[in-house]
C-alpha cells in the first residue's frame, strides 16, 4: 500500500530493502502528500538537510514513480496520492479504494474495477487525489 522509499531502506540499512521489479502481482501504491509522507526531496540522491528545507519523506512522489516505473508492464499497477493526508492517517484514508482494489483483484468484481478501469476511471477524476497513474496489464 505505502512502500518505504529506497532512500530510507538504503540509508537505514534496516533489512527492509526490496526489488520491486521482481513483483509480478497487481500493485496499488498510495501515499499522502503531508510532510512526513511526501517530504520535499525530489530524488533519492538528495539527502535530508533540514537546514536547507530538504527532507526525505517515507513515501515521496519520486519513490512512488520509481516503483511504478520498475514494476513490469505485464502487471496492473496504480499510484495515487491523497491530498490533506499524512502517513499516520493514510491507513484510515484509503480504505474505500483499497476495498475496491481487492474486490476487483481477488473477486473479479467489475463494479469495483470501474474505479481503476472505467471510462474514465473514477480514481483519475477524484479531486481528493493527485499524481494518479494507472497501467492496466493486457
Amino acid at each position: 500500500m505505502s512502500p518505504t522509499s529506497s532512500y530510507h531502506t538504503e540509508a537505514m540499512k534496516d533489512g527492509w530493502g526490496y526489488d520491486i521489479s521482481k513483483v509480478n502481482a497487481p500493485t496499488f501504491m498510495t501515499a499522502g502528500i503531508g510532510d512526513f509522507d511526501a517530504g520535499s526531496a525530489t530524488s533519492k540522491e538528495q539527502g535530508s538537510d533540514e537546514e536547507s528545507g530538504i527532507v526525505q519523506g517515507i513515501t515521496p512522489l519520486w519513490s512512488l514513480q520509481e516503483n511504478f516505473d520498475l514494476l513490469p508492464n505485464s502487471v496492473t499497477k496504480v499510484i495515487a496520492r491523497k491530498k490533506n493526508v499524512d502517513h499516520g492517517d493514510s491507513h484510515l484514508q484509503f480504505d474505500g479504494y483499497m476495498t475496491a482494489w481487492f474486490k476487483w483483484q481477488l473477486q473479479g468484481d467489475q463494479e469495483a474495477a470501474t474505479v481503476f478501469i472505467g471510462t474514465p476511471p473514477e480514481l483519475l477524476s477524484n479531486d481528493l487525489y493527485q499524481d494518479q497513474q494507472i497501467n492496466v496489464a493486457d
